[in-house]
């Protein structure tokens, strides 16, 4: 099983980004490839697209 990293599913580095480019959160796309980092850019109001492996299913 793979555990998320310290920190991972915390909104904080989504904010982070969007603020740095000069946008909110919710007016931005969040591509991650974990669950838990997505689950973050939802946490920070942004639209998520969950990349997967060919054949891999994640819960929804």
């Amino acid at each position: 099983m793979c555990r998320p990293r310290p920190g991972a599913g915390d909104p904080a580095p989504a904010y982070l980004a969007a603020k740095r480019l000069g946008f909110r959160a919710a007016t931005c796309l969040v591509f991650d490839d974990v669950e838990a980092g997505a689950k973050a850019g939802q946490a920070a109001g942004a639209d998520v697209v969950l990349v997967t492996a060919a054949g891999q299913d994640f819960p929804t």
